[in-house]
């Protein structure tokens, strides 16, 4: 058999799961995790695996609520809990998606720029904007899944990278295993960006809107138990994927700019411009396409979760498997969280500033979206049989109080 069709062959298995995962180290994600390498060092590597039980938990919920409900996550709140709380769980993910589209149309440019210094960043966001819009709108959900599965490749980029960037192994293995808090603005910070980076509420809804097309595509009656475990491995490969991408990039910063001093840095962009001096023009070119390829896979999934969350609280036809006359609503809102991140942009609008702000909305929020989520997966009358496990409900409730701590936290520190 030739690799090619090994490699078709495999990319079958992948799927919702792998994708979402992917999509979670966005360009505004790379800045975060940048950031915070360069401000903190090696010290915060433990987040990343601190982090993934927790993540895989609350999107394996979220993935059982679509392969079991055949609905979306927003749908099945709305349906068991009310259109209010559906709204108020909306704003968790609305407004925060709309700046993050522009963070990432900016990110992605930025690093078309650093590539081709001869387009202007300002000439380049909408047309990329234009390209994944047209592309959301006129291509299938399996064709848009596909493309997305390969694209995810790219992330490697900062595997490479924080190899290339010869870190100490022996300190970057010590802050791995051994949690280190210094109760400092900067530390502290840093740990609420991250989880609030890691554990966000866009991932929730997409997840189980995914899975429901999923079944949609495949003509589905009944999913087996088999099926579903094989779907929640899927989820698990995902952002376990995910999480050692946000290791590489803690741990490539830490090495080269924390290390040099440099500890200032607001962007990805930067870390990738830093980086040339210090560790080469190669960690610093896999830098740059590890921006350009994060973006092309998160900004689709942004601008549809957005486009599920309004279609649900309204009860309009969705889904990317449609056609554009037949669900108008659905690709209207698409097109228009695209357009406003382009906004954002183009009338020269701070997008990390304006994230800053927008992240607080919904971290304060996702603690009540994560308890409505615990909810509705161990209600039986919406699960059958296939409820929480006693393990999966300790990790879902360690989320829960966690990302309550990152909140109140992040409260202190803006008052203090």
């Amino acid at each position: 058999m030739s690799v090619a069709r090994r490699l078709r062959d495999f990319s079958k298995y992948l799927g919702p799961g792998i994708i979402t995962g992917a999509s979670d180290n966005d360009p505004a994600g790379i800045s975060t995790y940048s950031v915070t390498g360069a401000a903190t060092g090696y010290s915060l590597l433990w987040l990343s695996l601190y982090t993934l039980p927790l993540v895989i938990a609350v999107q394996s919920m979220c993935a059982r609520v679509g392969l079991i409900a055949r609905e979306g996550l927003g749908t099945a709140i709305k349906d068991n809990y009310g259109k209010t709380m559906l709204i108020i769980s909306a704003f968790a993910v609305l407004i925060p998606n709309l700046v993050t589209i522009g963070a990432d149309l900016a990110g992605m440019a930025a690093g078309i720029n650093l590539l081709v210094p001869r387009f202007p960043i300002s000439a380049m966001v909408p047309v990329v904007a234009i390209i994944i819009a047209v592309v959301e709108i006129l291509a299938s959900y399996k064709t848009i899944e596909r493309y997305l599965k390969w694209l995810l490749l790219i992330l490697f980029a900062y595997v490479f990278a924080g190899f290339l960037a010869q870190p100490d192994w022996g300190q970057a293995l010590y802050h791995t295993i051994i949690p280190t808090v210094k109760f400092d603005k900067t530390t502290l910070t840093a740990i609420i960006a991250v989880l609030g980076t890691t554990i966000s509420p866009y991932l929730f809804f997409w997840q189980a809107s995914e899975e429901v097309e999923e079944i949609q595509d495949e003509g589905a009656q009944a999913i087996s138990k088999q099926e579903l475990r094989s779907r929640l491995q899927e989820v698990s490969v995902g952002f376990t994927f995910t999480n050692i991408v946000f290791f590489f990039i803690i741990l490539t910063t830490a090495a080269t700019l924390n290390k040099q001093g440099i500890m200032s840095i607001t962007s990805a962009r930067q870390a990738a411009e830093a980086l040339a001096p210090i560790a080469g023009n190669a960690s610093s070119l896999l830098f740059a396409l590890g921006i350009i390829g994060s973006g092309i896979l998160a900004v689709p999934v942004l601008a549809g979760s957005t486009a599920y969350v309004v279609s649900e609280i309204f009860g309009w036809r969705e889904g990317l498997n449609e056609k554009l006359r037949k669900a108008p609503g659905f690709y209207t809102v698409l097109v228009v969280s695209i357009l406003i991140g382009t906004s954002i942009d183009l009338l020269h609008i701070s997008p990390i500033g304006a994230l800053y702000y927008s992240q607080v909305i919904g971290g304060l929020l996702v603690p009540i979206l994560l308890v409505v989520i615990m909810r509705i997966s161990n209600n039986k009358e919406i699960m059958n049989a296939h409820v929480n496990s006693r393990l999966m409900n300790v990790i879902g409730y360690t989320a829960i109080v966690s990302m309550t701590l990152a909140a109140l936290l992040f409260i202190y520190l803006s008052i203090f």
